[in-house]
């Protein structure tokens, strides 16, 4: 059984954000089926864009953004467990994707975003 925790859009933002506006959740995720994979997320994205995109969720809705995540469990073997992909699983500690959407990282990542000196 795993959980995830989840930030939720609690409320509409009106002029500059407030605290309060977001609300974190815990839930249960279902099993995963095959050609599935389960997602640990790593890096979540914290952009200003966010507050426009945020006008289209219902309140209660998950917060939807790209991250960086691990594949901590596979039954899809594009996705072998340790991949590192992007994907757009929202603001959430665990997902399930059925691998159409992700996009793999370079084996090497993050160590390719330094430079050797």
């Amino acid at each position: 059984m795993v959980y995830a925790k989840s930030r939720t859009l609690k409320k509409h933002v009106e002029g500059s954000p407030p605290g309060g506006n977001l609300e974190l959740k815990t839930v249960e995720l279902p099993p995963f089926n095959n050609g599935e994979v389960l997602l640990q997320a790593l890096l979540l994205a914290g952009d200003p864009y966010l507050g426009v995109a945020a006008k289209r969720l219902k309140e209660g809705d998950a917060m939807t953004w790209q991250q960086v995540v691990r594949t901590v469990e596979s039954k899809n073997s594009a996705f072998p467990t340790g991949t590192m992909v992007v994907a757009s699983s929202g603001w959430t500690t665990h997902s399930i994707s059925d691998g159409k959407d992700l996009e793999k990282l370079p084996a090497e990542w993050p160590d390719i975003l330094t430079t050797k000196q």
